[in-house]
This record gives C-alpha cells, structure tokens and sequence, in this order.
C-alpha cells in the first residue's frame, strides 16, 4: 500500500540503518589501525580500548535501529501478514458500506407497515444482506459455497488468527474474536430472517457485528505494535453515520470506494496506464495518513 506515512518511516529506518553501519565501519578501521599501524595512530592497548569505547558509543544506536532494523527486514511470515491485512480492510470497507447502506436502508422497515410479502424496497435491502451472509448452493464437488461475509471477513480472520505472528495469549484472544464476529454476523441473518420487516433490530444486530471486528482489529494491531501510518494497521470502523461524516478519513475512503464501484471508473481503469496495484492503493486508501490525526 503506498502512503506518505509509511515511506517517511521506511526512510527514518533506512537513516538510522545506516548510521549504525557508519559508526560499525568506524570501529573496524580502528581496530584495523590497532592491528597493522605504528605509533602514534595506536600506542599498545590504547587503539584497543578506543575501539572498545567506540563500539560501546555505537551500542544505544544498535539497540534503537533493533526494532526497525526487523521492520525493514520483515519475515516471510509478517509479509504474508501484511498482505491478509490489506486485503481485509478492503473486505471490511465492503461490510461497511454496501451491506452498511442495505442495512440503514432497510432499518426504517417496520412489522407494522404494509410491505406485502416483502417487495418492498426496504425489505428486499434487508434480504440482500441476508443472502450475503448466508451460504449460497453447492459449488463443485458438492461442497456447499461459503457465504460472502466468510470468504471477505471470517476466513482471513482465521488465517491471520492462526500465523503465530502474535503471542500465544493475542493469538488465543483474536481466534475467540472471529468466533464471536462470526456469531454476531450468523444473529444478523437469524434476525432478519425470522423478522424480516423489523429493520431496527437488524440495524441493532449489525453495529453489534461492528463492535466485534472493531475488537478483533484492535487487538491485532495491539498483539503486534502496529501504528496508524502502517500499512499493517487494522483502522477501527465507525459505527453509525454520525461518526462516519465526522471522520475526514473515511469520508475519504467512502468517497474512494463509491468511485472505485462506478462502471465507468471499471472501464477507465482496465484501460488505464500504470500498474494497477499502485492505482487501486492510491484510491482506495487515500485518507491513509489521516489516521494519524
């Protein structure tokens, strides 16, 4: 994900990298001048000891480039990890704005009103949700097709859960979290199903199922130290449109994802110029850095 966030502090590491690397070089030539020079550059052991003095000056900086030293040289694991973290914010911003508008749409729906078997806008909004947090038919092989919200959200959850890039105890945590997310989002479909003109209660049930990923996202970004101008971090989604229009951050990313579902933009994109995962970063997270604020 390109953000400015981000390559500032790849820059700082890159700095500080190399510092160390000046003063490591440093000590080298002086141990080397120990070695092989005659007085007055080393006189005995004092050449030694200013070596010694030297690589004890460098030590505070080995020790504060340690962390970003292992930012820079990221494991397998934690590149893997990054990756499962992009793409679930992506997911999450599908659950948040389009079932998110389905669900405020059909939230107005009362068991009262005339909706006739529900053909009404509002309950079909609220049945469209339903379906996509069902599973559908039987794909090949006669495995039954996992549910949308399963494959966008429950399922890279778990995977990430189950990386061991957390401690034990997080990792413990985050897989307790996904099974309540996954209960919460399973209430959603059971309530509008068994009332599928009560729109409140499902606007209800959905915030809850916000509040549970909300959960897992902050204790993924906790168990691993992940700040806001990462491209690991997990953003905490509001929860109602209130708190939506008074964030200059998602109402970038909401700007951002309603250009990123217009056809027309499909068609200008397929035929664009430039790699396409530079394009999709820069738009769907545009308010990256807003984070910060």
């Amino acid at each position: 994900m390109l953000q400015m966030a981000p390559r500032a502090g790849r820059s700082r590491s890159r700095f500080v990298a190399g510092l160390v690397a000046v003063c490591c070089v440093a000590v080298a030539c002086c141990v080397a001048a120990d070695a092989f020079l005659p007085a007055p550059c080393s006189s005995g052991h004092t050449g030694r000891r200013q070596a010694l003095s030297a690589l004890a000056a460098c030590a505070p900086l080995l020790s504060a480039a340690g962390p970003r030293a292992a930012v820079a040289e990221e494991s397998p694991r934690l590149a893997v990890y990054r990756g499962k973290a992009t793409g679930l914010r992506a997911s999450a911003e599908w659950y948040l704005f389009t079932l998110g508008d389905l669900v405020r749409k059909g939230s107005t729906l009362k068991p009262t009103d005339d909706c006739g078997v529900g053909l009404c806008p509002e309950a079909k909004a609220l049945a469209r949700v339903r379906n996509a947090l069902t599973a559908g038919g039987t794909a090949r092989g006669g495995v039954q097709a996992l549910a949308q919200v399963d494959l966008n959200l429950v399922s890279p959850m778990t995977q990430m859960a189950n990386m061991d890039v957390f401690d034990p105890d997080a990792s413990d945590d985050s897989r307790v979290q996904v099974t309540e997310f996954a209960g919460a989002v399973l209430q959603l479909a059971d309530g509008i199903q068994r009332n599928p003109l009560d729109g409140n209660a499902a606007l209800l049930l959905y915030v809850e199922s916000l509040k549970k990923l909300n959960k897992f996202f902050s204790s993924a970004n906790e168990a691993l130290g992940v700040k806001a101008d990462e491209d690991r971090y997990l953003p905490q989604l509001p929860l109602g449109q209130a708190e939506l229009e008074a964030s200059e951050y998602w109402k970038l990313e909401r700007q951002a994802y309603d250009a990123a579902q217009d056809p027309v933009a499909q068609f200008q994109d397929r035929n664009a110029f430039g790699s396409k995962e530079l394009r999709e970063d820069l738009k769907r997270f545009p308010g990256a850095t807003l984070l910060l604020r």
